[in-house]
């Protein structure tokens, strides 16, 4: 990057050639792959979901038969004048 346009932070990017902007980028890129990473710690709050939360999950309890499941699915659909016509 030229003298200019690296001590001139409020040049426009328009104003930067293909060379300036390649340099640019390297610059910025080198300078957060230097930075540490943060790993943030999850807290005691975050860590475990409430339990009102965890009681909407489990498993589905129905003695219904898969084809009797099957059967009440099909029953229950309906179809709309607009779809018989196409």
């Amino acid at each position: 990057m030229s003298q200019e346009s690296a001590t001139n932070s409020e040049q426009p990017l328009s104003n930067l050639t293909v060379a300036d902007l390649e340099a640019l980028v390297t610059a910025i890129l080198k300078k957060l792959l230097n930075q540490p990473t943060v790993m943030h710690q999850a807290t005691d709050t975050q860590s475990t979901p409430p339990p009102a939360f965890l009681d909407t999950f489990g498993t589905w309890d129905d003695d219904a038969s898969p084809e009797s499941i099957v059967e009440d699915i099909y029953s229950d659909r309906t179809v709309s004048p607009d779809e018989n016509s196409r």
